[in-house]
């Protein structure tokens, strides 16, 4: 841009735009740098709800009781969630179908997280995810907010066999986090 005005504008405008982003999503007391990020011993039974995945299958939460389960509440453009996912799947294919993972989206198209997920696929080089992890998008907020109560990403919850959520970690988690 030649016009100096207009680049001004336009770097005031991003700065303004940055800034925004950062007050909307800065750390807080809740946050993965905080030692309040895991909240053990919370003993909530998980609602009997039904969802649809984004390959059109729809699943009640309730359906799993049996098997342990974690639910990671997420969203493609958030490094923490895509620095965590490996760390999700290694967790899962290592009790090969006896725990499930449920990935909820705030992906605000599905084409993000089918990218998102794709990326996955060809990293560990797989046709398709096994039947014991599920991707639902949740572009209403819905779910994650009004069921689950999210207010940071990632947050992930820990579910017994019996339906029981036993733990919820804010921020990025660790393997560590999810014995």
């Amino acid at each position: 841009i030649n016009d100096p005005m207009k680049s001004f504008t336009l770097f005031f405008s991003s700065l303004i735009v940055i800034y925004g982003f950062y007050i909307l999503y800065k750390p807080s007391n809740n946050s993965a740098d905080s030692n309040e990020r895991q909240f053990d011993n919370l003993n909530i039974q998980l609602p009997r709800l039904d969802v649809e995945t984004i390959s059109g299958r729809k699943i009640n939460l309730g359906d799993f009781a049996g098997k342990e389960m974690i639910i990671n509440i997420m969203a493609s453009w958030c490094l923490p969630c895509i620095h965590e996912f490996p760390i999700l799947l290694d967790n899962v294919f290592k009790h090969n179908g006896d725990k499930i993972l449920i990935i909820i989206s705030l992906d605000r198209t599905l084409r993000k997280l089918e990218n998102f997920r794709d990326r996955f696929l060809e990293k560990y080089n797989l046709k398709k995810f096994p039947e014991y992890i599920y991707f639902i998008h949740d572009k209403s907020r819905e779910l994650s907010y009004n069921q689950f109560g999210t207010k940071y990403l990632p947050e992930t919850f820990l579910v017994n066999s019996e339906r029981i959520i036993y733990k919820k970690i804010v921020g990025n988690l660790t393997s560590g986090d999810l014995q």
